[in-house]
């Protein structure tokens, strides 16, 4: 497990998490004109949040396949 969280692997991992949720970001903001509604920037950030856990958790996965073989 050390040699999997290293920090060329950390990283990734923060560059995956930031890659997916500004992506998340601006694809919700461009399609929601009105983000001064806190309920609109709730649902936004929580979007963002989610798509980069599902990045990072993507790129793990691809890590432990290729450790296993």
């Amino acid at each position: 497990m050390n040699k999997i969280l290293n920090d060329k692997f950390i990283n990734k991992i923060l560059k995956t998490f930031f890659e997916g949720f500004l992506a998340s970001l601006i694809v919700n903001i461009q399609t929601n004109e009105n983000i001064t509604d806190l309920n609109i920037l709730k649902n936004i950030l929580i979007g963002g949040i989610a798509m980069g856990i599902s990045s990072v958790l993507n790129l793990i996965q691809i890590y432990l396949n290729k450790e296993k073989s």
